[in-house]
């Protein structure tokens, strides 16, 4: 039987998030052939015209929908001709849309009529929402849909639960009796500004706090006198790698409350996983993954992830051997893409070679 040919639509390069190429890998992995579509390709005149255009409408209280994605030339429709000429390429058996930049309804039906695609699937990885349409709404365009979280839909929903958690390989068992390795960093955070986090940063803005990420020094935000705290607006790759590995404490706060609204994001595998220390506000979903107060430490309001940031800075040996437990647990316990891409395989009805 012939390799299942998957092409993978999500962002692809060296300055964006990995998951659309560690998804690819697992496929390839898997046994599959796989092509990799860049959803965030862009017309050549957005950034010169329509852009500005779009912008000026919204000030002029105008509709702006034409401009973003009803004219011929725009994003939405240079990217669906994009996509079409690489399934006319690869011709696909299966499209696995990555739900980051969408394509419309027309779009997806032409291209399994008109090119025999097998198995069109959607993974929705965006934050949860509260009363949230899009996620229903998008669902009903695919064969077969996946969520990385568990709000907004219910058992009668054609939706299935896959977390995006996972690692793109697994990490050595960390040495027993080894030093500590140097950590020249005190507190390190990265994630842009939300409302949400701006509220828990402030509580820690008298330590030694590296942050990085986006919106941070924009006016009515973080004060000025704070600015020399953010290191830069993005990482990417090794230099995120080795940041959380530099940090005594990487702290990781959601943009959504995960007391109120499920779902995780990838630090709770990849802050481990490089045998650092991760403090995250608490979630139940965590129990899924790792445990509390072993593997990882938590928090749930911002007086209490002060507490914890000056108790464990305090405590070297304590933060040191839950470090190493996490990065047990990621060596031993937590899935790769590789066996979460064939899961997928499995959930679809796809055959992979040698099966």
């Amino acid at each position: 039987m012939a390799s299942p040919r998957i092409l993978v639509s999500y962002f692809f390069g060296p300055r964006t998030i990995p998951l659309g190429e560690f998804c690819a890998q697992g496929f390839e992995a898997a046994g599959c052939e796989v092509a990799r579509f860049n959803s965030q390709v862009s017309h050549p005149l957005e950034h010169y015209c329509f852009k500005w255009l779009a912008k000026l409408a919204r000030g002029l209280r105008l509709p702006d929908r034409y401009f973003v994605e009803g004219h011929p030339w725009s994003n939405l429709r240079y990217r669906e001709r994009c996509l079409e000429e690489m399934v006319a390429r690869f011709r696909p058996d299966v499209l696995f849309m990555i739900r980051g930049n969408s394509v419309s309804a027309e779009c997806l039906q032409r291209l399994k009529n008109r090119y025999g695609i097998a198995h069109t699937v959607g993974w929705w990885v965006k934050d949860p929402r509260p009363n949230d349409r899009q996620l229903l709404e998008d669902c009903r365009l695919y064969d077969h849909y996946f969520c990385i979280h568990r709000h907004g839909y219910s058992e009668s929903d054609p939706i299935r639960y896959l977390p995006a958690l996972g690692l793109e390989r697994r990490p050595p068992l960390p040495l027993e009796g080894a030093p500590a390795p140097a950590r020249s960093r005190e507190v390190v955070l990265v994630g842009g500004w939300s409302k949400r986090r701006d509220a828990f940063v402030r509580a820690l803005l008298d330590l030694p706090l590296t942050i990085v990420g986006p919106g941070w020094k924009k006016r009515k935000r973080l004060e000025v006198a704070h600015w020399d705290k953010v290191l830069a607006s993005q990482l990417w790759g090794k230099d995120v790698d080795d940041l959380y590995r530099s940090a005594k404490i990487v702290i990781n706060v959601t943009s959504w409350d995960p007391a109120v609204l499920t779902g995780l994001n990838l630090r709770v595998c990849d802050v481990p996983a490089l045998g650092a220390f991760l403090l995250t506000d608490d979630a139940l979903e965590l129990e899924e993954f790792v445990t509390r107060g072993t593997e990882i430490a938590t928090f749930s309001t911002p007086e209490e992830l002060r507490e914890k940031v000056l108790h464990y800075l305090a405590h070297e040996d304590e933060r040191e051997a839950v470090a190493r437990a996490g990065q047990r647990r990621a060596a031993t316990g937590m899935e790769t893409y590789a066996e979460k891409m064939a899961r997928v395989l499995d959930a679809i009805g796809m055959a992979r070679e040698g099966q």
